[in-house]
């Protein structure tokens, strides 16, 4: 009765395990899986034990056990050590056992020499030492792990194998960092040394930018915090940025003195003073509270030694008075009925100027004054240019222009007139009398438009000719962004 009773419970299971979403097929190998015994037989008749693993499984490979002397090469299939068995893709099929395969190791062992400790590990004889990962020391870098204590015969992990019990010995040097000196966006360049962990800087580059001054070497980019080379070390690669200020170049009276220049025919019967550069930016936004100039630095920020450019006559006599007031000078204009353009408050349209010769304050040249000085005066060497025959060591204009130094101007370009004093000057030490800006001079033609002379940045070398006779501007008005001016005063 029992017996009938199990039946028709094992018969009622059936169906139910095919219910729960099992297939008859499923039941049937439930039913007959194996479970088959692993035994790791370490060595003759020594076992790491024995593991129950199911029929057509991989077996888990089991940690690796140890042998004084030697390492673990792999576990093989038959006492005869010849089939490897494979854990990823071997499967179970019977009970089985699994044979250790020992190769002899050699003790390989890291003398760090004060850094971090290292253990010492097994390698198989004849094969390579896995490079360890680098210990550490303050203050020092490691060069390299070497095969005796004088650190002679270093230790080459791509190619020397282990043939015994080894001793490496570390080697260390002193622990360098980098200093980088720039910014490179001033000039170009990043100047760098090599300074010792927690040293101070004691050599520093002597760097030059022509026009500028090194005010300092300052931590970041904003300039907030000075570096202190008396005191402060070095811990790590730094970049030190320079403060560079713009060295304003201060502009001198040239005596002129009387005589013909050269073989011209040009004849000067009073001696005068002339200035040495054109008037910057920087000289009439002091004295005038504007700066006219298209030119500008990249923020629309002054070029205070740039040339000042886009100013008109009226503009450069009322200047010319405020630097003779400044100077202690009589000033040599009288300027009434000034009328300022609607849309340009600082731009003069019109206005009624009367001249006082007898007056010592600046004034603009003559013609005549103008060019017996660009020809250098009475020390005049014949030059075609003023200084030179070669007009590109002189002058700025058409043909070296391009890529100019000075900044882009707010409409774009990347030309215009360049700093100051930068070529040679004429023999009276006189600069940028050809090129640069065309020069504002007091000969009218019958339009009552003013002579510019000189040539400009903008123009061809024709126009820089000494002998050329230059441009008329009409008098008044916001001037041109190719034309500027100088300032004479009696001797």
């Amino acid at each position: 009765m029992k017996k009938i009773i199990w039946s028709l419970l094992i018969a009622l299971s059936i169906p139910l395990s095919i219910s729960c979403g099992k297939t008859k097929e499923d039941v049937k190998n439930a039913v007959n899986k194996k479970i088959y015994t692993v035994v790791f037989q370490i060595n003759e008749g020594t076992t790491l034990g024995a593991i129950k693993v199911e029929e057509g499984k991989p077996v888990t490979e089991p940690t690796a056990p140890t042998k004084e002397g030697f390492i673990l090469e792999g576990w093989y299939k038959e006492l005869g050590l010849i089939n490897k068995w494979n854990f990823s893709t071997d499967e179970v099929t019977a009970d089985i056992t699994l044979y250790a395969k020992w190769a002899k190791a050699n003790k390989v062992s890291f003398e760090t020499n004060g850094g971090t400790m290292l253990s010492a590990i097994n390698v198989e004889e004849g094969k390579l030492i896995t490079e360890p990962t680098a210990p550490t020391k303050t203050g020092f870098t490691l060069e390299g792990w070497y095969k005796e204590t004088g650190l002679t015969n270093k230790w080459n992990f791509s190619t020397d194998k282990v043939g015994a019990d080894t001793i490496l010995y570390a080697k260390w040097v002193t622990k360098y960092y980098t200093v980088y000196f720039g910014p490179p966006t001033l000039a170009g360049w990043v100047v760098t040394r090599e300074v010792q962990k927690d040293n101070m800087i004691t050599e520093v580059p002597k760097i030059t930018i022509t026009g500028y001054t090194l005010e300092g070497w300052y931590k970041e980019p904003q300039l907030i915090n000075e570096w202190n080379f008396l005191t402060d070390k070095v811990t790590e690669n730094i970049t030190l940025y320079g403060k560079w200020t713009t060295v304003i170049k201060k502009n001198e009276d040239i005596l002129v003195e009387k005589g013909t220049a050269g073989t011209s025919g040009v004849n000067i019967s009073e001696s005068f003073f002339i200035q040495k550069y054109e008037v910057t930016q920087g000289d009439f936004e002091a004295l005038m509270g504007f700066n006219p100039s298209l030119f500008r630095g990249h923020y629309g920020d002054i070029l205070v030694n740039n040339p000042v450019e886009c100013v008109g006559s009226y503009s450069a006599i009322m200047y010319a008075n405020k630097l003779s007031v400044k100077e202690g000078l009589v000033p040599y204009y009288t300027i009434t009925e000034i009328v300022y353009d609607e849309y340009f408050p600082n731009r003069i349209t019109s206005a009624q100027v009367i001249e006082n010769s007898s007056a010592n304050g600046y004034r603009l040249p003559t013609e005549q004054e103008w060019e017996y000085a660009a020809r250098g005066g009475n020390k005049s060497n014949n030059y075609f240019y003023a200084g030179s025959n070669t007009i590109g060591s002189v002058a700025w204009y058409e043909d070296n222009n391009q890529n100019s130094s000075s900044p882009s101007a707010s409409n774009g370009t990347l030309n215009g007139p360049h700093p100051v004093g930068t070529k040679t000057p004429n023999e009276l030490g006189i600069y940028d009398m050809s090129g640069n800006l065309s020069e504002m001079t007091t000969t009218l033609n019958s339009s009552s438009e003013l002579r510019y002379r000189g040539g400009n940045w903008n123009s061809s070398s024709y126009y820089s000719y000494i002998s050329n006779s230059g441009y008329y501007r009409p008098a008044g008005g916001g001037g041109a962004h190719t034309f500027g001016f100088r300032l004479v005063r009696a001797y």
